[in-house]
């Protein structure tokens, strides 16, 4: 692969801008690909003092009415002079300079907030946002900063461009440019930027837009009035409007601008009309790769007119083609992406094909049990409407009769997932053709990732290979030996020299020699690897490895046959067969995470644990110091069902449960109090519990009298496989701590304050209840109180 780096970058928008603008509703699509930018005027950026020759993000910051120009390359160049970010007036002259490094030399996209007065950073070399506070000077990139930042590459974003920060939801979208993707960021239930788990606890979504026909996209903003992002695209010519989801709202032609390399766009004020809002997009020219010495940056003003927002149909989807034996339990997830209007989304699973029926434990739940009546390939489809508009989404799922091998096709999913590693040098990621195991006359290491292998532990590997496509012919004669990595997990590869070599690799290894490939696009056994299962279940056989892990190989030897790579149009796919069987024992429901809230307030609000997946079974309690009191929700995240609703004396106990779905991870869960009251309020979530109703059974008690022991109630358990979880709490001004019983899993406890507080404990079994009754146990309070309690039991997944 040819190593062309890509630094093309943007910034962010206006926020608090109260311009009159078309920003309204309508009911229909607009025309969206008949609009056309026209241009207003061109900025000269390479004519400034200090030039700007490859700018790569630009930033509007209403408080000062200035862009910001980042430049991620001037560093390299002889027209140097210190400064790497520019701000300039709309019209184009410079009012001010700094430099970002540290903590970055390649600042190649750029944003602002403006409540904090932040600005944003994205460094694709490091794979970090960096978050600048200005100091008291109010200017960026000077001395008295303060500069803190995180990872991208933790969340899968490996080349960042751009960073947009959205003034309304709090989030920041990551644009990243190998992969076409973009990343939308939200802080958590800190408030705080500070990455993924375990560093931090912000909770990252990931949106392709390749399929949207975004083909090379540079820089990204918000737009302040419509809330909208705006991706810039050099190689379409066009401005992408898409909406939070990600969802194509409009396509703008920015070819009137004549531009070569767009890498970055803001929205500010028109120059010639202060009341209407603009596009600034800044264009790099000629890379510096290509011309060492070339200085031609500019910035192009547009104006175009948008129409309202339109009602975008919902986006369902269904999921990834499985296969499944017929009596196994399948469960689909899936997932729909809306706009919010004009009404709450409906989901509707049906069969579209296949040689006998296919019937759904809740054909109306996005995630839900499907069971089949003979073998076969079955087509499977999610609709989903909003009550103007609909979508819909297939899936083919292959039905096999009981105990054949399970089929598994997984395709390198990432650009830094096949890459080629030179004897000296960084690790090769970018280019079109993955050159095996050579690169002409220099020897090199190949480095494959698959990630996601739904392959349980304990499987037998029946056959596996890799199918390559062929990117030109080759004759030479061509020997590779092929490895797995010796890893329960392989991360995604890295640009350091040597990290691919450095690997550790499985004993046994297959040797592959190809036969000639005549043409491109070629597909077929030639281009197929030797048989690789005994590298597969080496790795499979692994203590650590779980189900959806990823598998790597590495490959060195001699000779060359050059295939089409993740970024050449048809990435290598890794065929497996297996068959389950053997695993060793595992507990079908496990303790995911819990949250709580404690305090007087008439709002009350837990964050859902970032650790949550779609399909977790939740539970939410709630003990509120008094019966008069009335309680609201729960909010922020619907879905919820309440089991459970009693008093023990003059206090109330409330439990709600749910099954997690994609985008409730991180999200606030809040109960509305009147008047203000004291409440406990703890969240628990759980992996392995049912899709279809996650609780088996719930029993309660109340003290009728002040005690410091406390049992709670027994439950009946009719299936294997279940969980329990106890939940204790009391309205006490002498209860300060609880004391679990013996035998049980602490997951959360909380204290509240002063007079008539709320003091809970809440528990669970730690593993799987035999079938019976289950007696209640018996937690004790270091103060005399009437306590309320609750016993769920939660039903696997069958």
């Amino acid at each position: 692969m040819s190593r062309t780096r890509r630094r093309l970058t943007t910034g962010s928008l206006v926020a608090g801008l109260l311009i009159p603008l078309l920003s309204g509703v309508s009911a229909a699509p607009a025309s969206a690909d008949r609009l056309s930018a026209a241009l207003v005027r061109t900025v000269d950026l390479s004519a400034l003092d200090p030039p700007l020759p490859d700018p790569s993000g630009i930033a509007y910051v209403p408080s000062r009415d200035r862009l910001l120009i980042v430049d991620g390359e001037v560093d390299e160049m002889p027209v140097f002079a210190g400064s790497n970010l520019f701000e300039i007036t709309r019209s184009g002259t410079l009012t001010d300079r700094g430099l970002t490094n540290p903590p970055t030399k390649e600042p190649v996209g750029i944003s602002h907030d403006p409540g904090s007065g932040h600005a944003f950073i994205a460094d694709d070399d490091q794979q970090r946002i960096h978050d600048f506070d200005p100091g008291p000077d109010g200017r960026f990139a000077t001395a008295d900063d303060v500069r803190t930042w995180f990872s991208t590459g933790a969340f899968g974003s490996t080349d960042p461009e751009d960073v947009a920060f959205h003034p309304q939801t709090g989030e920041i979208f990551v644009l990243e440019g190998t992969d076409n993707d973009i990343h939308r960021v939200g802080p958590g239930p800190n408030g705080v930027f500070d990455g993924v788990a375990p560093s931090g606890d912000d909770v990252s979504t990931e949106f392709d837009v390749l399929g949207l026909g975004i083909r090379d996209p540079e820089g990204i903003a918000v737009h302040p009035v419509r809330h909208t992002l705006l991706v810039a695209d050099f190689t379409t010519q066009r401005v992408y409007e898409l909406n939070r989801e990600v969802m194509p709202v409009n396509s703008i032609d920015i070819s009137a601008s004549g531009q070569t390399k767009a890498a970055g766009i803001a929205v500010a004020p028109a120059t010639d009309d202060p009341q209407r809002l603009n596009l600034y997009i800044v264009d790099r020219g000629v890379d510096n790769d290509t011309d060492p010495d070339e200085n031609d940056g500019k910035m192009y003003e547009m104006s175009v007119d948008l129409p309202p927002v339109p009602n975008l149909a919902p986006v369902p989807q269904a999921g990834r083609d499985v296969a499944s034996h017929l009596t196994d339990p399948l469960t689909l997830r899936g997932a729909v992406r809306d706009d919010g209007g004009p009404a709450p989304v409906a989901v509707a699973w049906s069969q579209a094909a296949g040689p006998g029926t296919a019937v759904f434990a809740d054909a109306a739940a996005a995630v839900t049990e499907v069971s089949f009546s003979a073998p076969g390939t079955y087509v499977l489809r999610l609709t989903a409407s909003d009550s103007a508009l609909s979508g819909s989404d297939d899936v083919t799922v292959t039905v096999l009769p009981d105990g054949a091998p399970i089929p598994l096709n997984v395709p390198v999913a990432k650009a830094f997932d096949d890459v080629e590693q030179p004897p000296t040098g960084y690790v090769d990621w970018l280019g079109k053709s993955l050159n095996i195991p050579n690169a002409g006359g220099t020897a090199q290491t190949i480095g494959l990732r698959f990630a996601g292998l739904d392959v349980p532990p304990g499987s037998t590997i029946t056959s596996a290979s890799v199918q390559f496509t062929s990117a030109r012919s080759g004759s030479a004669a061509t020997t590779a030996q092929v490895w797995a990595v010796a890893s329960d997990d392989t991360p995604t590869f890295a640009t350091t020299p040597g990290s691919v070599a450095a690997r550790p690799r499985t004993q046994a290894s297959v040797t592959w020699s190809p036969p000639a490939w005549t043409g491109a696009g070629q597909a077929g056994e030639a281009q197929r690897t030797s048989e690789l299962k005994t590298l597969v279940q080496e790795v499979v056989d692994r203590p650590g490895w779980a189900r959806g892990n990823a598998i790597a190989f590495v490959m060195t030897g001699a000779g060359e046959r050059a295939a089409q790579s993740h970024d050449g149009g048809t990435a290598p796919v890794l065929h497996l067969n297996y068959v389950a069987g053997g695993a060793p024992p595992v507990q079908p429901v496990a303790f995911r995470a819990a949250s709580h809230f404690a305090g007087n307030a008439t709002s009350a609000s837990v964050g859902v644990p970032t650790a949550v997946q779609s399909g977790d079974g939740m539970l939410l309690f709630a003990t509120v110091n008094t019966v008069s009191a009335t309680v609201t929700g729960p909010a922020g995240v619907i879905g919820w069902t309440l089991v459970a609703d009693f008093t023990t004396g003059s206090a109330r106990t409330l439990v709600w449960k749910k099954v997690a779905v994609a985008g409730d991870a991180g999200t606030p869960v809040s109960l509305e109090l009147s008047p203000i009251t004291k409440i406990g309020l703890q969240l628990v979530a759980y992996d392995g519990t049912s899709a279809a109703d996650p609780v088996a059974a719930v029993a309660t008690r109340s003290d009728t009298t002040a005690t410091t022991s406390h049992t709670g109630p027994a439950v009946e358990v009719g299936t294997a496989g279940g969980w329990l979880v106890s939940y204790w709490a009391d309205k006490s001004s002498v209860t300060t701590a609880w004391t679990p019983p013996p035998g049980v899993a602490v997951r959360d406890q909380l204290a509240g304050s002063g007079s008539g507080r709320v003091t809970s404990l809440l528990a669970d079994s730690g593993g799987t209840v035999p079938i019976g009754t289950a007696a209640g146990p018996t937690a004790t309070t270091d103060g005399a109180s009437r306590a309320a309690m609750v016993r769920v039991l939660l039903a696997r997944e069958p």
